[in-house]
């Protein structure tokens, strides 16, 4: 979601740092939202491109997804942390309900039997490349 925000504000070029500053307190924060969400992003880019890289004969890359999408989960989890730090514990709903929405993300991730069957079907050599 932050990516979304920046690529958004940045669309809109005479009112981007306003536009940054509403979902971002510093630039610190900003950054380092968008690093910590590059584990993700690199799970998506990797299951976006498996036609490709099966093409290429690469079918390690499956391995990879699921602790990607663990390791952005944690981040972004540690994310929250830091900024409920930065404010001193202070309520706000946003923190809040990510703080709720990331265990449980992450136990569907790992719970997850269509996932499983996703990555183990990734690995057969018999798929059709049109």
């Amino acid at each position: 979601m932050d990516w979304l925000i920046v690529v958004f504000a940045l669309a809109v070029p005479r009112q981007t740092e306003h536009l940054l500053s509403v979902f971002f307190a510093g630039k610190w924060l900003m950054f380092s939202k968008l690093a910590a969400s590059l584990p993700c992003l690199l799970a998506m880019i990797l299951i976006s491109q498996r036609q490709r890289l099966w093409h290429h004969g690469y079918y390690g890359w499956r391995i990879a997804v699921l602790p990607l999408l663990t390791l952005g989960c944690v981040i972004a989890t540690a994310m929250l942390v830091i900024q409920l730090l930065a404010s001193h514990w202070q309520f706000e709903w946003f923190l809040a309900l990510g703080l709720l929405m990331y265990p449980v993300f992450l136990a569907v991730l790992w719970r997850s039997f269509h996932l499983r069957l996703m990555i183990a079907d990734w690995s057969k050599e018999n798929f059709d490349i049109r």
